[in-house]
């Protein structure tokens, strides 16, 4: 009879699917963004708004566009006023920091909306 895993390497393998299904669903969702700015561009339009599905690391994806110079907004926030901004206006340099100890906001669960924004690039 073969033996059960134990707890510990049993949350590993658990640890390392959820980093693969997140993984390929940031690609994917990086592909299609991809996709869709292209068209935006040939139709002259500046920004496209996408929605993230199961599995996107929300945070991750955020950081990846704003690495490339777009501006990421969540037009769905519960306080429209704020949409706009980019975190960093919203929370300082140190943004990151206050993403990864605040990451479980409600409105920040799959599927979201995302604005990328290229307009003053």
């Amino acid at each position: 009879m073969p033996t059960p895993p134990n707890a510990s390497s049993a949350n590993a393998d658990s640890l390392t699917d959820k980093t693969a299904l997140k993984a390929a669903a940031n690609s994917q969702f990086i592909d299609q963004a991809g996709q869709a700015i292209l068209a935006a561009e040939a139709e002259g339009r500046y920004f496209v708004v996408l929605t993230t599905f199961k599995d996107c690391d929300i945070l991750g994806l955020q950081t990846y566009f704003i690495g490339l110079g777009y501006a990421v907004s969540y037009p769905d926030l519960l306080n429209p006023n704020l949409s706009p901004f980019n975190p960093a206006e919203l929370f300082g340099a140190d943004w990151n920091n206050y993403w990864n100890r605040n990451s479980n906001f409600p409105h920040l669960k799959n599927p979201v909306r995302i604005k990328l924004d290229w307009s003053l690039i």
